[in-house]
């Protein structure tokens, strides 16, 4: 406690108390929200140091700022430049973000919230400007709760710090994914849609969460089931419509970092050019209401990597997107 020349003190509140704070001010407002709405939530550690919770101004300000150092940092900003974008539009996930000082930043923290042992898909990304500081939030700060699962998102570069940060835990770490990561700067280098398939595009709704999930790679599950929901509820997709059934036959989504993703045609309806139409309507959508355009293409998938090649979409050769899974479920 701090001790006043009076005798008065003043105590430092813990990771509870300051939660418990920042439902007493909510429930003050309008009435305190002049004198009480600078006061900063922060997120402190065990050793002391701070990660601060933006607010709603500092969020749009941040989607500013990332979006003047694009292109130098787009690949290791793309990702949380994506999630603020979203998150300034669209009030649909819970997911908090973070910064290490501001506002002058070195570490950006997207972070979801984890509800329950199913949330393996909400992934944290980082954006960073040197590694020392992305080390010091990793190995210093309790932000991140390391004693339940955790998907993290970052720049492959970075392997060796993150298990170096795991073993130090004493936290079991997997790399569980190595994507390129494609963007598309000049949507001109779009071929056309052809009519008769345009005329078969529109959007996905709700009922067709279902024939998503059971055909995502990842999917198939009741956790995934709502995540594919959420996405076709919340954020812009693409699905080409069978004449007869109305049904989908081929489809793209947009996850709630911005990026592309979910491609899939049905088996039977492969080699119509229709994932090619659908990612050029997405993209010209996506383009023209000031998304960022990219997507993330695994390794292996040589298919999908001439796709977006020949639709235009370009990458850093140097870099790759990676997934590290922590206390894996």
């Amino acid at each position: 406690m701090q001790v006043s020349e009076r005798g008065t003190t003043m105590e430092q509140l813990n990771e509870m108390q300051l939660k418990t704070v920042e439902t007493q001010l909510k429930e003050l407002f309008p009435q305190s929200q002049q004198v009480g709405i600078k006061c900063q939530v922060m997120q402190v550690s065990e050793r002391g140091t701070t990660m601060e919770q933006l607010n709603e101004m500092q969020l749009k300000t941040v989607e500013t700022q990332l979006k003047e150092l694009f292109p130098q940092s787009q690949q290791v900003g793309i990702k949380v430049y994506g999630y603020i974008f979203q998150m300034n539009r669209v009030m649909a996930d819970p997911i908090q973000v973070f910064v290490d000082h501001w506002p002058e930043f070195n570490v950006i923290l997207c972070k979801p919230p984890y509800e329950k042992e199913g949330d393996l898909f909400k992934d944290t990304c980082v954006f960073t400007k040197d590694e020392a500081s992305f080390r010091n939030i990793l190995g210093e700060n309790n932000t991140i709760d390391w004693t339940k699962f955790l998907c993290l998102g970052t720049s492959l570069c970075y392997e060796e710090m993150v298990m170096a940060v795991a073993s130090e835990r004493k936290v079991p770490v997997n790399k569980v994914s190595v994507c390129h990561m494609m963007m598309l700067q000049d949507p001109s280098r779009l071929p056309p849609v052809e009519s008769a398939i345009e005329s078969m595009i529109t959007s996905l709704d709700e009922s067709h969460s279902d024939l998503v999930n059971k055909t995502w790679k990842f999917g198939n599950t009741e956790n995934s089931f709502q995540m594919i929901r959420n996405m076709i509820r919340h954020y812009p997709s693409c699905c080409v419509l069978d004449a007869e059934s109305q049904q989908p036959i081929a489809w793209v989504l947009t996850y709630p970092s911005s990026a592309m993703g979910m491609l899939y045609t049905l088996q039977e309806h492969r080699g119509q050019g229709l994932a090619k139409a659908l990612v050029s309507s997405m993209s010209r959508r996506l383009y023209s209401q000031g998304f960022p355009v990219y997507c993330f293409v695994e390794e292996e998938n040589t298919l999908s990597y001439s796709l977006y090649t020949n639709l235009g979409f370009t990458e850093d050769p140097q870099y790759r997107a990676a997934w590290f899974d922590f206390n894996s479920l």
